[in-house]
C-alpha cells in the first residue's frame, strides 16, 4: 500500500477546498439566473422579467464583442487616405480625439446615473438595445478621428465595464426579488 507525503495531501485538499468554494459562490448568482422560476401567491412566475432583462443584456454583450472584433480588425485603417481629394474637401480635417473622449465621458455619466438611481430606489433595472448602438458608435468616432488604434482598448474596456455593471444590478434585483421581502440576505 502506497502512502502519499503529507504535503501532497494538503495540496490536493487545498485544491478541493478552492474548487468547492468557487462552486458555492458561483452557484448562488448563477442559480438565480438559470433556476426555474418560483411562483408567487397569485400563481404568476416571479423574476421572469428580470431574467429576460438579463438575457437581453447578455445578447447585447455578445453583439458588442462581435462588433469589437470587427473594429479591432480595422483599427489601423486610415479613412481619410481612402477617400478621393474631392470628398476630403467636403469632409475637412478629422475631428480631434478630445471630442470623442468628452462624448465617451458624457455617455458613461448618462449610463451610470440611472443605474445608481435604480439600485438605490429598488426599481427594476432595464437593458435597452439602443446602448449597443451607442457603445459601438464610439469605435466609429475614433475611426473618424484616426485614433482608433490608440483608443480601441478604452472603448472596449468602457463597454465591457458598463455591461458588467448592468448585469450586477440585474443580479442584485433578482436576489432581492428571490427573497420575497425585497431585502438582501445578510
Amino acid at each position: 500500500m502506497k502512502t502519499q507525503a503529507p504535503h501532497q495531501n494538503k495540496h490536493s485538499a487545498g485544491k478541493k477546498f478552492l474548487a468547492a468554494s468557487i462552486a458555492v459562490v458561483s452557484q448562488g448568482w448563477a442559480a438565480n439566473l438559470i433556476a426555474p422560476t418560483r411562483r408567487t401567491e397569485d400563481g404568476l412566475p416571479a423574476n421572469d422579467a428580470l431574467r429576460a432583462t438579463s438575457w437581453r443584456s447578455l445578447w447585447s454583450l455578445q453583439l458588442f464583442l462581435t462588433i469589437s472584433i470587427a473594429a479591432f480588425l480595422v483599427r489601423d485603417f486610415n479613412l481619410y487616405a481612402a477617400f478621393p481629394e474631392s470628398v476630403l474637401q467636403i469632409l475637412g480635417c478629422p475631428p480631434p480625439p478630445t471630442l470623442a473622449h468628452i462624448a465617451l465621458a458624457g455617455y458613461v455619466f448618462t449610463v451610470l446615473t440611472p443605474l445608481v438611481i435604480q439600485l438605490l430606489s429598488g426599481e427594476q433595472p432595464v437593458a435597452q438595445w439602443r446602448h449597443l448602438g451607442y457603445r459601438s458608435a464610439f469605435y466609429c468616432f475614433y475611426l473618424f478621428s484616426n485614433t482608433l488604434a490608440a483608443n480601441f482598448f478604452l472603448v472596449f474596456a468602457t463597454g465591457i465595464f458598463l455591461y458588467l455593471l448592468e448585469q450586477a444590478s440585474i443580479c442584485v434585483a433578482i436576489t432581492k426579488a428571490g427573497h420575497g421581502n425585497g431585502q438582501l440576505a445578510g
